[in-house]
């Protein structure tokens, strides 16, 4: 983790990393998460946010680009306005054409997929060839980059944040790197 490699060049942030992360956030939380944070006057934060506004339980169900931007920089504009003096890391949103791609000539993670309905926007019909879902697909692969160029571009118009530059969408993930649980 990003505090780790901190900590091990200065220890007095030994247990200075609160998390205020909520599992199934979406884009529309952050300004929400943020604002706790603004009170807790910290140096530096993490977000990680976009893909439960990707991975939902179908295609109409995710986020819409206008609104992503606007969540996102509005939570950006709320938060730089009360801690002016926060270093701010964006992470790009993994890929889920990847995650489909690995895992969909698997029995088992297909079955997982359909039975907890995860991500659904992508990862329903995974075998499917037929044009409807293949164009699906297409087109949540595209929200994703959408998504991806909104974090990117927003944290670079702020001075003090620096983003990934799409380097957790570009990773190659293994399939040894994805839990058997949920997939």
């Amino acid at each position: 983790s990003i505090y780790a490699r901190i900590l091990a060049q200065n220890s007095g942030i030994s247990g200075r990393n609160p998390n205020h992360a909520k599992s199934g956030a979406r884009v529309a939380d952050l300004g929400g998460q943020l604002a706790v944070v603004a009170t807790r006057n910290v140096d530096a934060v993490t977000i990680v946010i976009g893909g439960n506004d990707v991975c939902t339980s179908s295609e109409s169900t995710m986020t819409t680009v206008d609104a992503f931007r606007t969540s996102f920089r509005t939570a950006f504009d709320d938060f730089t306005t009360a801690s002016p003096a926060t270093s701010l890391y964006v992470a790009s949103i993994p890929s889920v054409e990847l995650l489909w791609s690995l895992f969909k000539g698997s029995s088992t993670a297909r079955s997982v997929w359909s039975l907890f309905r995860i991500c659904q926007s992508m990862l329903a019909n995974p075998t499917s060839t037929k044009s409807a879902d293949v164009e699906r697909r297409k087109r949540v692969i595209q929200r994703e980059k959408d998504f991806n160029a909104i974090l990117r571009s927003t944290c670079e118009a702020y001075v003090r944040c620096r983003s990934d530059a799409d380097a957790v969408f570009g990773t190659s993930f293994t399939t040894g790197d994805i839990s058997p649980r949920d997939y």
